[in-house]
């Protein structure tokens, strides 16, 4: 019988190795295609978690911005030009007072006793006479004759007596002569400890 050896190629089975070892393995290529996977999913995994998580926090900011605009339209701009008119006041009163030698429960006895409808403008003391001269503003007369019985209410009043109106607009200006009793008053102690 004939050899048949000569069908087969020279060093087939070296070249095989050699070509074997140049190219990477089985495990290499799973190892890295897991990898790949495993990112590309914590990938899509992250940013659906950011996306829903922008998505909770765009409402949470549209609730928010809501309650803040149906909180600043209970705010009336009246009121707040008010508080800031009576703060003014305050401070005023509280400089004249500070430096004054006979110190006074005035200050305390105006923010207990005035109306909250009622603006309280400049006010003048006068001492000798324990007469407090006060221009008051008012939205109408229902206020002016409750903020007159405040003030007679008061056990520091001798007498309330006001004038004719002296501005008209939304509120109507009077002046109003408080006078006061003597236990008002008293004087202050002018040693420094």
């Amino acid at each position: 019988m004939a050899d048949l050896n000569f069908l087969e190629k020279p060093n087939s089975g070296v070249l095989t190795d050699k070509l074997a070892s140049n190219r990477p393995s089985n495990f290499g290529r799973t190892f890295f295609a897991a990898i790949t996977v495993i990112f590309f999913v914590g990938s899509l995994i992250g940013t659906m978690g950011l996306f829903l998580y922008y998505r909770y926090q765009s409402g949470y900011l549209a609730d928010i911005t809501q309650q803040r605009a149906a909180a600043e339209s209970d705010l009336r701009p009246e009121l707040v030009n008010r508080l800031v008119s009576i703060d003014a006041f305050i401070s005023r009163v509280r400089g004249l007072l500070s430096n004054h030698v006979f110190i006074s429960n005035i200050f305390p006895f105006l923010e207990k006793n005035i109306h909250s409808q009622a603006k309280l403008g400049n006010a003048v003391l006068a001492l000798d006479i324990k007469r407090l001269d006060v221009l008051i503003d008012v939205p109408n007369y229902l206020v002016l004759s409750e903020q007159i019985r405040t003030f007679e209410a008061s056990p520091f009043v001798d007498k309330v007596s006001f004038g004719t109106p002296l501005a008209n607009g939304p509120y109507t200006r009077f002046q109003v002569s408080i006078i006061l009793k003597p236990t008002l008053f008293g004087q202050r102690d002018t040693q420094k400890n």
